[in-house]
């Protein structure tokens, strides 16, 4: 149930991913391991953050829900569903513009994920920091965060993680004033998602309010984009 919900929610499909992952909390209760049903409700806060609910109505179950799943893990001894619980409270206080307490998140979050090796749950959490510094304008550090980022996936050869990437890259190079770097990157992260069909990239770019659909001006360096190799794409990013 985990692996079909897992499938779905990479697919875009947040009704299927629901029923999963609601049938697999109820069965992990039954079973009482208490690192199982954290991780359990950890899934389950996806369910509101794929259809993009991020509300103030929303917010006091996607907390309660993660606060339930931190508090098991911790009696577990279970530091790394900690740590995916953490970024994920993160994206949800960045999300609502709660930027200190997201901050505070990933303070914990991303030392976690260093020290236990989990390299992909690093990367995604620097997404979080990074797309989290843009919104307090702070571009340094969202440079930072966002390089490291990329790296980890491009070192993985992860196609959709590297799609995600370079969509935030895009984003950002739009905040240092260079458009025409950001509408490569735009159309190489487009590139990236055709060829891996991962629908999530999608819902990622709705939540961070951005497009990367290119006006006729930029029909030339979207082009450019289009045709960019995937270590060429990683390289302008990485600039």
């Amino acid at each position: 149930l985990e692996g079909a919900g897992g499938l779905a929610y990479w697919q875009g499909e947040s009704d299927v991913m629901k029923r999963h992952y609601e049938e697999a909390l109820t069965l992990t209760r039954e079973l009482g391991n208490k690192s199982r049903i954290a991780n359990a409700l950890y899934n389950m806060s996806f369910t509101v953050w794929l259809k993009g609910d991020f509300t103030e109505a929303g917010a006091p179950w996607v907390r309660n829900v993660l606060d339930e799943a931190i508090a098991l893990a911790r009696e577990a001894g279970d530091m790394g569903t900690v740590a995916r619980c953490l970024w994920a409270r993160a994206g949800t206080e960045s999300q609502l513009g709660y930027y200190a307490d997201a901050e505070k998140a990933l303070a914990e979050a991303i030392p976690l994920f260093r020290n236990s090796g989990d390299l992909f749950g690093l990367a995604w959490t620097l997404h979080t920091a990074g797309t989290t510094e843009m919104k307090l304008g702070n571009v340094a550090s969202a440079r930072r965060a966002l390089n490291e980022m990329l790296a980890l996936l491009a070192e993985a050869r992860d196609v959709s993680g590297v799609a995600l990437a370079l969509g935030d890259h895009a984003q950002l190079a739009m905040l240092e004033g260079n458009r025409q770097c950001a509408v490569k990157l735009a159309g190489a992260s487009a590139a990236l998602r055709k060829q891996c069909g991962a629908g999530l990239v999608n819902i990622v770019d709705v939540l961070e309010k951005r497009s990367i659909e290119p006006s006729e001006e930029d029909r030339a360096p979207w082009d450019e984009g289009l045709a960019m190799t995937f270590d060429e794409a990683i390289a302008l990013a990485m600039r």
